[in-house]
């Protein structure tokens, strides 16, 4: 990455589009104070330090070898003294949290089925099970400030509103994600907020004829060394 370095040899979430779309997309206003759940290899993070220089970020992850990588990733990086990474579950978290949060985001396990094969650090980032989505709202809710926005990450075909509208969670921005104009929805970006409010819909592409879209380069060119 342009200000930082990434590796992710101990994390069961690798680098891919889905953390860097959401931690380029994620928004909220002049944010103090964010946490990231289930940070993995700390990517996310990472971008957001680098979009916010004046927030203080908890990156948090039930995988002690996921949190093993992200410390050592923030520890070689220029935000060192803005982030701290932390071995805990969400559920955890938010009975020894230290502080109330702006902004929350999360890029969630989704799969239903645990592959026997995987690594437990890979089923933990990848299992539904381990994290689904009421579980996600409620204790986002416990952690939130009244203002706070939460930003998640969902494949298109997951339904999440009918969840969402238990929650006390309002969905005030949607982007749809599709690989190519062709193609389906891939991805659907979320943003919440606690206070009800019409929600703005947005799609974007990331590639077409020529290779990566406008839309998509504008979106991540701060990161990606490869695009200026």
């Amino acid at each position: 990455m342009k200000q930082f370095d990434i590796s992710d040899f101990g994390s069961g979430m690798k680098v891919g589009t889905d953390g860097i779309i959401l931690g380029a997309w994620a928004g909220a206003e002049a944010p103090k104070h964010i946490l990231d759940i289930g940070t993995g290899s700390g990517l996310i993070a990472l971008m957001l330090a680098q979009r916010f220089p004046n927030a203080i970020i908890h990156a948090i992850d039930i995988d002690a070898l996921s949190e093993e990588q992200a410390r050592y990733n923030i520890a070689n990086s220029p935000f060192t003294k803005r982030i701290q990474s932390f071995h805990a579950s969400l559920s955890e978290w938010s009975l020894i949290k230290q502080e109330y949060y702006d902004m929350l985001v999360c890029n969630p396990p989704f799969f239903n089925q645990k592959d026997n094969s995987e690594s437990s650090s890979r089923s933990f980032a990848r299992n539904l099970n381990y994290l689904p989505p009421e579980s996600l709202f409620e204790y986002a809710c416990l952690l939130a400030k009244p203002t706070a926005k939460l930003s998640i990450i969902y494949p298109g075909e997951i339904e999440i509103e009918s969840v969402v509208q238990e929650s006390g969670w309002f969905t005030e921005r949607l982007t749809r994600v599709h690989t190519t104009e062709q193609k389906l929805s891939k991805r659907t970006l979320y943003q919440f907020s606690r206070l009800s409010q019409p929600c703005k819909k947005q799609t974007l592409y990331l590639r077409d004829s020529l290779g990566y879209t406008k839309e998509y380069r504008d979106l991540v060119k701060g990161f990606y060394t490869s695009l200026k």
